[in-house]
């Protein structure tokens, strides 16, 4: 079973209803997580970069969103509503996100590239 990481993962993400693409990929750095831009049924989110891998279910997306700041940058949990593009960033922004799973209103993600370091956050 080969499972998504921030280095190798799906970029295209799509249902009945929608498609979510991460388009022009570059890696941060040599080795590094993968970003993009993400387009949404052929809408792209402008100004943003994010990582994956991310989920599409129903009319969200969750996704890693690329924060850049003044003296540091790194990654937020995102969530995208599929229809009026709206975005929230809840949690902090932390050097990596590696989101692993959704269970219910719980989002499962890494915060290191070796998968050991475990966090959640609730959306309720």
């Amino acid at each position: 079973m080969i499972t998504e990481n921030p280095l190798s993962f799906s970029s295209i993400k799509k249902d009945e209803h929608t498609q979510v693409k991460l388009i022009d990929l570059t890696e941060i750095c040599q080795g590094g997580p993968v970003i993009g831009r993400l387009s949404i049924n052929g809408a792209p989110i402008k100004r943003r970069r994010f990582g994956g891998p991310f989920y599409l279910i129903g009319d969200t997306i969750f996704v890693p969103a690329v924060i850049i700041g003044m003296i540091s940058k790194g990654f937020q949990l995102s969530i995208i509503n599929v229809k009026t593009l709206d975005i929230n960033f809840i949690g902090e922004t932390l050097d990596i996100i590696w989101i692993t799973g959704i269970d219910q209103n719980i989002i499962k993600y890494n915060i290191d590239l070796d998968g050991f370091k475990n966090e959640f956050i609730s959306m309720a």
